[in-house]
């Protein structure tokens, strides 16, 4: 029974709402015919849009709602930019409405803007950043070489494993064995060699007063000692004196003697890099002597048992012409021991006078002839006079 009279309800709500309805559309209808408008388009000049409204440019957006009311191409403006989005590569940008080179960077923040592989250049130096391998460094663009040092600063641009040379030799410091060095490169093993010498091996008629030369054929360690011998032995200047890297000259002492073949030998010489050289020998003969016309007048010689000594005076002639200087050289010793000598020698420099003396002393043991004071001791000597020589002007 209640469900019947739910259905009854219901049919007669849908009756009611039908009949509702209908009557208001006719009371519409009455007031539209009574009022005399009539918004059909039939009798209306201008195009209107779905409001009614007009459309200028005929492009089907209504003046009200066209941003471009006066231009068929465009009728939105979403980013108020003044360019209409149909044409703004940008639509939703304010700042940007034309991309020229398609790179999807608009022509206002690219750098580059008719290069569709460049828009930015960090470092202002002129080159974008996707072609510049130091896009943060003006002062670089390109590294040929790959070895990430760029080619203005590398000293080697086509060498990945080269980029600086330090002493400016041109070979780089990577493999420069001596990069501070522009005379050296390579490691040296090597030693030393003499390529030269004055005099030079074999030569004869070398002056008394000479200054010896040897060169080497690379640079020499100065600070080292070297060790210079003559045989026969002869004096010379204890300082090496280096006139270049790979030059140095010695200075003798003493004069040559008169046509003596001399050897002489330099060893302990090492170069730059601490290589010793082998022994170096080389041979030469000095010049004879110039002939003097000199007489030796006497020779004294007296033991004195208070200065264990032998004293030798000389007295010499005809002096007056020579130049340069006597060298007396004496040997002495006792009869009974003639193995034992004893030497000494003295020189005295030539003044030109007509007659020369001077002494020479050679000490000898205080127990000669097995006293303190042996007064009838016994003993020879020899002696050796050097002529004068003649010393080249300086």
């Amino acid at each position: 029974m209640a469900s019947r009279l739910w259905s009854y309800f219901i049919l007669m709500f849908l009756i009611t709402s039908v009949i509702f309805i209908a009557g208001c559309s006719d009371d519409n209808e009455d007031e539209d015919e009574g009022s005399g408008n009539d918004y059909s388009s039939d009798d209306d000049d201008s195009s209107d849009d779905d409001d009614g409204l007009e459309d200028s440019d005929e492009d089907g957006v209504g003046d009200n709602s066209d941003a471009f009311p006066d231009d068929p191409e465009e009728w939105y403006d979403s980013d108020k930019d003044g360019v209409g989005n149909n044409a703004d590569d940008f639509p939703y940008d304010p700042d940007e409405t034309t991309d020229t080179d398609g790179d999807k960077f608009g022509d206002n923040e690219d750098v580059f803007p008719e290069d569709p592989d460049e828009w930015e250049d960090t470092d202002e130096d002129g080159v974008g950043d996707n072609a510049d391998a130091f896009p943060e460094d003006a002062d670089e663009t390109t590294d040929t070489d790959g070895d990430e040092r760029g080619d203005n600063s590398d000293a080697f641009p086509d060498d990945p494993k080269e980029w600086k040379d330090s002493d400016g030799d041109g070979v780089g410091d990577n493999s420069d064995a001596f990069p501070e060095d522009t005379e050296k490169w390579e490691e040296d093993y090597e030693p030393p060699a003499v390529v030269s010498t004055i005099p030079s091996d074999g030569d004869t008629n070398v002056p008394s007063f000479t200054t010896f030369e040897i060169e080497f054929d690379e640079d020499m360690n100065e600070v080292e000692t070297y060790k210079l011998d003559f045989e026969p032995y002869l004096i010379f200047s204890s300082d090496i004196k280096w006139i270049s890297s790979t030059k140095c000259i010695i200075t003798l002492s003493e004069p040559l003697k008169s046509n003596i073949e001399y050897t002489v030998t330099i060893s302990r010489c090492r170069d730059s890099s601490h290589n010793q050289m082998n022994d170096y020998s080389w041979k030469f003969t000095s010049a004879p002597w110039e002939e003097y016309d000199y007489e030796i007048i006497g020779v004294d010689d007296e033991y004195s048992d208070l200065s264990d000594s032998v004293h030798f005076t000389f007295e010499i002639k005809n002096l007056e012409t020579m130049e340069g200087r006597f060298e007396v050289s004496v040997e002495v010793w006792d009869k009974e021991n003639p193995s034992d000598i004893y030497k000494n020698s003295g020189t005295t420099q030539i003044e030109g006078s007509s007659i020369d003396i001077f002494d020479i002393y050679v000490d000898v043991p205080n127990d000669w002839d097995g006293g303190l004071f042996g007064s009838d001791v016994e003993y020879e000597y020899k002696y050796e006079i050097i002529p004068p020589l003649i010393e080249p002007e300086k």
